[in-house]
């Protein structure tokens, strides 16, 4: 279970066919919740963190690693921690 088909696998919180939902919604889903951890690389010093919140969990890779900032791209500079 996660909360988008196109987030990394390690991302995932549970398996609805061997776990109860609830359970899975209620107590999981901690890294989606509270995005401090994000809050590093190019992020750790940027003003508009608080907007963003890291950017999406699918521009993470398998170490939480931003891939692209959507908003330096936007601007036209390097985006990636990787």
């Amino acid at each position: 279970m996660s909360a988008c088909t196109s987030i990394r696998g390690n991302y995932h919180q549970g398996n609805i066919y061997k776990e109860d939902f609830w359970d899975i919604w209620l107590n999981r889903f901690q890294q989606y919740r509270d995005r401090e951890w994000m809050r590093k690389g190019v992020c750790g010093d940027c003003r508009f963190f608080r907007y963003c919140l890291g950017n999406g969990m699918h521009l993470r890779d398998d170490e939480g690693r931003l891939t692209q900032c959507l908003l330096k791209r936007m601007m036209g500079e390097k985006c990636s921690d990787v």
